[in-house]
């Protein structure tokens, strides 16, 4: 393996580890850390939104963590590219909005 690819796959595993960090405890306070490691033209896509560009994607977040008195992220699967990533997560959540408020997990 040539130093250049070894080193490519080390800086990818350090923004997948960063990457889980900010989302172990996901709140208002990750969101500003959440921009390094999102490329500025980010699509991002859950079961209810595409999303295109960070900008877009910081509202998102902005608004979702707004109102939560915990959320964090269990991965289970990963799916990582030379430019792109899959994660496979649990959610867990509580949301003032969202049923009461009671903790809820996806």
């Amino acid at each position: 393996m040539s130093s250049h690819l070894a080193s490519s796959l080390v800086a990818r595993s350090e923004l997948v580890e960063e990457f889980k960090r900010c989302y172990a405890t996901f709140g208002v306070d990750t969101i500003p850390r959440l921009q390094k490691v999102y490329d500025p033209g980010v699509t991002f896509v859950d079961p209810l939104h595409r999303i295109d560009g960070w900008p877009a994607l910081e509202r998102y977040f902005a608004a979702s963590a707004a109102n939560l008195h915990y959320c964090r992220f269990d991965f289970i699967d990963s799916v990582v590219g030379e430019n792109t990533a899959f994660f496979k997560w649990h959610m867990h959540y509580a949301h003032q909005k969202i049923a009461r408020g009671r903790a809820l997990s996806l």
